[in-house]
This record gives C-alpha cells, sequence and structure tokens, in this order.
C-alpha cells in the first residue's frame, strides 16, 4: 500500500499519476480522492478540491470535446497537443455528429474568438475519458478552451 499522503504537493503527484495512468477523470470529487488515497487528516477537503482542479487543468489534455451555445457536449475527438494531427484535420467526426443532430449535412469552419451564441460551438482540451452530453458544467470547469466553430447547413433548392 502506498505511504500517507500528507502534504497538497504529494497530494497533487498522486493525482496527476493516476490521471496519467486511467485511474482518474473528471467525474472524482473530493469524496473518490478519500477513498482512494491514503490522506492525512490535516489535509482539508477544500485543499483536496482545489488540488482536483489543478491537476486537471493542467497536464496533457489529449480530448477536444465541442459544446453547443446552450451547453450540450455534441461530440469529442482525440487530438494530441504536439500530435501530427490539428483539431481541424479531425474536424470531420464532429461534422458528422453535428449533421445527425441537425438532420443534414452540416460543415463546421472556423470562427472568430468573438463569436457567441447559435450555431457556434466551443471546443475545449480536457484530459483522457469520455464526455457525455450533459457534461458541459465539467467541461467549462476543467476544460481550457481552444477554439470556436461555426456551423453551417447546405441549402437544398427545391
Amino acid at each position: 500500500m502506498a505511504d500517507k499522503i500528507e502534504t497538497i504537493d504529494e497530494l497533487r503527484e498522486a493525482l496527476a499519476a493516476a490521471l496519467k495512468a486511467g485511474n482518474f477523470n473528471v467525474h472524482y470529487e473530493v469524496r473518490h480522492v478519500h477513498k482512494k488515497f491514503d490522506l492525512a487528516a490535516s489535509i482539508s477537503n477544500l485543499e483536496i478540491h482545489n488540488a482536483i482542479c489543478a491537476v486537471l487543468r493542467s497536464g496533457d489534455k489529449p480530448e477536444v470535446v465541442f459544446i453547443l451555445g446552450g451547453g450540450q457536449v455534441l461530440g469529442q475527438i482525440h487530438v494530441l497537443a504536439d500530435g501530427d494531427l490539428t483539431i481541424e484535420d479531425e474536424l470531420w467526426k464532429v461534422a458528422g455528429d453535428a449533421s445527425v443532430l441537425h438532420g443534414g449535412k452540416v460543415w463546421l469552419t472556423p470562427a472568430p474568438s468573438s463569436a457567441y451564441g447559435f450555431g457556434i460551438l466551443e471546443a475545449f482540451r480536457m484530459p483522457p475519458g469520455y464526455y457525455g452530453p450533459n457534461d458541459w458544467p465539467l467541461i467549462e470547469r476543467f476544460g481550457v478552451e481552444c477554439g470556436k466553430f461555426q456551423q453551417s447547413r447546405e441549402r437544398v433548392a427545391a
């Protein structure tokens, strides 16, 4: 069994190692950390909460999650920040999800950072894991915004 965690720095290191190993994700809360790690009683719940936030907002974020203006998660793609592919290279996957949602072909194009509202998708880099349709509060809390994209539908003449 691992040694007792006595300091916040030790807790951050343990959380980062667990995240990298795939044993920790954004859905975990303070109670999960109490169950998973042997913590000293001197570490408060607020300190644990802050350590979780610090670890999840730093480090590698290979998932890019797209949120509609109203807060629904539309899709996600796996793009390493220092990898060979860019977000634009994999955007076709999210466009496919948008096409299914809207019932017709949808294109996604980069939008200015000031864009907001109907038809705008916000992209956030997140730690590894699956993000469901209602996970937008976690994504807005822990994610790092990495772009905005505008949806456009094809027009079919009658």
